[in-house]
């Protein structure tokens, strides 16, 4: 998705998260997640994306650092550019 996403000539994008949530799993690791909607006015078009964000965080004598991102994406959907 990020690949992709940075080949793509967007003018402006909007990226909304919500119901942030972290458990604790094994081995000290941290199991988190959340809820995704993105908006992307690219030329011609808008794109909508929504999904969410599942990710596992380790903690390092640096801080909490993510051992591994996953993003499912729900839906896309495409709008025509408004005139």
């Amino acid at each position: 998705m990020y690949r992709d996403h940075i080949r793509r000539p967007i003018l402006v994008g909007r990226h909304f998260i919500s119901n942030v949530r972290a458990e604790p799993g094994s081995n000290g690791m941290i199991q988190t997640g959340a809820y995704f909607q993105a908006v992307f006015h690219e030329r011609g078009r808008t794109r909508l994306q929504t999904g969410c964000y599942r990710d596992v965080c380790v903690e390092t004598p640096s801080g909490l650092r993510i051992a591994h991102k996953r993003i499912e994406v729900d839906s896309t959907v495409l709008l025509p550019q408004r005139e």
